[in-house]
């Protein structure tokens, strides 16, 4: 796991170019503690630079790294079947001078000329660079579903790429550009999602993507290599159905065991980091390390779920035990590392939690993200079917909006609720996604003319479960979750990986039945029927999803209160109708209504602006700072 930064200048590259290159990569050191490395490939006028965390072959595997024959890479993640890949490379004559994935991948690559149609052997993790020269191409690209991100931005000195956006804005040459037509699209999906940013001047890779610069043009092109459920093999039949997930899901844990540092896993007591724990122990895993937060004060603190699922399966267990002073101390380090702003709260105690990790000398953690996703997971999908199926037995959209009426006068639907009672029952409109809190009309007030001509959101192609889940497939999962794990866990200098989303699995959950995937009602059915079989405590399993759950609400009402004076004074992000904020601020405050999740979207793009296009640390109000005492519960035992 690394960060990369690289370009190709439309002219011969100078000293001072190296200089500048150098200080970008610096600014990726959370992403590599471990190594740092810059080279200039002159007959491309190119330069490589990279920061390493050194996971696989610590001693001999930094980057770049070239064949000796024009073919130069510099590669984030890891090839999880690389060792497979390396056998059939040895046997056709490739030989080896390091242990490294890093290695295997660049002769995959430079084997195929141009590299692209090596992509569908690779079964992993990854974005990189691989520069070509022979070819006269320069190869980007970003595994299938987006674990890893990669940016980049085209301009008058030439064409450059990095592992985050903060890289090439240490670029002289690159300055931030306010995209405020994206606003609406930030503000439904609490992210911008793939090619755009939040920057006009710097793209994304969508996932599944790569993308080719011709070296002799100047000319690029993106070309998608993998889309989810794209395989024609037929429906699994629902009696195979736990059978053949449990042999997947082993298959990708087995697959993400392979590190030469210390490994373990994030452990929420939900369902889902539950089964990987399970699974790590089932495939004999020597030491399984877990790692949580915990809410000490919080009704729906979960730390008694997840002990109980240490002492089942024999963990080492850390506990973080969290206060809201603490989460408020990591807001200007959570600032600096979201630089391409994903609005989920729920990323602070990830960092504070991956910290904590790292202190104990666990460099790799398994984490449980886009079960959700795949088997219905979240209540909104279930209660907007609800609502849809409701309104279909009212006749008339005026009919349906007096019987909202109705019911919101009696306090039945809560104030930050309607909004999306008027766009799914009302008009029954099609599903915006699991981060959407506001309709079309509702958001449009949050924004100026200069904005409100974006307001034109995409929606799920159907009412049914899966098609709410399609959705959150292809915009929530590699621009929202994966972009928040990556920041948070890079910014502890750990790495994440993610068994739910191995291709194969992914494919294989799409074609389950839907009896097996989720039902109205009911989601993770398979899940479920597995965790009993794992001996998953039974708690666990019948557990309603919480998450780590922030006391945004109070923060507004207390120690960030003052706070919203100096953004409604200032009224500094163009496209914002302050007006309207100050109307939400006021209701929040007054316990009019609980609206702390918009007012989040409202504060983290404030501060993300402040930073990054403003260029100035944003002014946070933070308590003393309170020292929070990591807990080791070791073998699981209850404390």
């Amino acid at each position: 796991m690394c960060g990369v930064v690289g370009g190709i200048f439309r002219r011969p590259v100078t000293d001072r170019d190296v200089q500048a290159v150098r200080t970008a990569v610096r600014t990726l050191a959370h992403r590599g503690p471990d190594a740092e490395a810059v080279a200039v490939v002159s007959d491309a006028n190119a330069i490589l630079g990279f920061r390493r965390l050194a996971i696989i072959d610590l001693a001999t595997g930094d980057q770049p790294m070239a064949t000796g024959t024009g073919q130069h890479l510099v590669f984030n993640g890891e090839i999880y079947n690389y060792r497979e890949l390396r056998v059939g490379l040895t046997a056709a004559g490739v030989q080896f001078r390091t242990s490294s994935d890093t290695e295997v991948l660049l002769h995959t690559l430079a084997r195929r000329e141009g590299g692209a149609s090596a992509l569908a052997q690779l079964r992993g993790m990854f974005t990189f660079g691989f520069l070509d020269v022979p070819a006269g191409v320069l190869l980007l690209a970003r595994d299938r579903l987006g674990k890893k991100q990669l940016y980049y931005a085209d301009c008058a000195e030439g064409f450059f790429f990095a592992s985050e956006p903060k890289a090439l804005l240490a670029l002289p040459w690159i300055t931030p550009e306010f995209a405020v037509e994206r606003l609406p699209t930030y503000f439904t999906l609490r992210c911008v999602p793939a090619p755009g940013t939040l920057f006009r001047n710097i793209s994304k890779l969508p996932a599944g993507c790569f993308l080719a610069y011709d070296l002799a043009s100047g000319t690029s092109r993106v070309e998608r290599y993998w889309s989810p459920g794209e395989d024609d093999k037929p429906v699994v039949p629902l009696g195979e159905a736990v059978d053949r997930f449990e042999t997947a899901l082993l298959d990708a844990v087995r697959s993400r065991l392979v590190a030469d540092v210390p490994l373990g896993a994030f452990l929420s007591g939900g369902l889902d980091s539950s089964l990987l724990v399970a699974a790590m122990r089932r495939l004999g895993h020597p030491v399984v390390r877990t790692f949580t937060a915990t809410f000490p004060d919080s009704p729906d603190d979960e730390s008694t779920l997840a002990r109980r699922t240490s002492q089942r399966f024999e963990t080492e267990h850390h506990e973080f035990p969290t206060r809201p002073s603490d989460f408020l101390n990591a807001l200007p380090d959570w600032i600096e590392l979201n630089d391409d702003p994903v609005a989920d709260a729920s990323s602070l105690p990830l960092l504070c939690v991956s910290r904590l990790a790292r202190q104990a000398g666990c460099i790799v953690l398994l984490s449980g993200e886009g079960a959700d996703e795949l088997f219905g997971g979240y209540g909104s999908y279930h209660k907007f079917v609800l609502l849809h199926r409701l309104a279909g037995l009212v006749p008339t959209e005026a009919a349906r909006r007096r019987l909202a009426q109705l019911f919101g006068s009696t306090g039945a639907i809560a104030g930050q609720d309607r909004s999306r009672v008027e766009e799914y029952f009302v008009r029954r409109a099609g599903y915006l996604g699991t981060a959407a809190l506001l309709g079309e009309t509702a958001l449009s007030r949050l924004f100026t003319t200069d904005a409100r001509d974006g307001v034109a959101l995409e929606r799920a192609a159907g009412a049914e479960l899966a098609d709410l889940c399609a959705l959150d497939l292809a915009r929530r999962i590699p621009d929202d979750l994966l972009v928040r794990t990556d920041r948070a866990t890079m910014g502890a200098s750990i790495e994440a990986r993610v068994p739910f989303l191995d291709h194969e699995v992914v494919n294989l959950a799409l074609r389950l039945p839907r009896a097996a995937r989720a039902l109205p009602g009911l989601s993770k059915v398979v899940l479920r029927r597995l965790a009993r079989r794992w001996q998953v405590p039974l708690r666990t399993i019948v557990h309603r999803k919480i998450g780590f759950q922030l006391p945004l609400g109070a923060w507004f009402r207390g120690p960030l209160r003052g706070w919203w004076s100096l953004v409604l004074a200032e009224r500094l992000v163009p496209g914002i109708c302050y007006e309207e904020v100050a109307r939400l601020v006021q209701a929040h405050q007054s316990g009019q209504g609980a609206y702390e999740e918009i007012l989040w979207r409202v504060a983290s793009l404030e501060w993300w602006y402040r930073r990054w296009i403003g260029g100035q640390a944003a002014p946070v109000p933070l308590q003393e700072p309170a020292v929070a005492r990591p807990v080791v519960v070791a073998g699981g035992a209850l404390a």
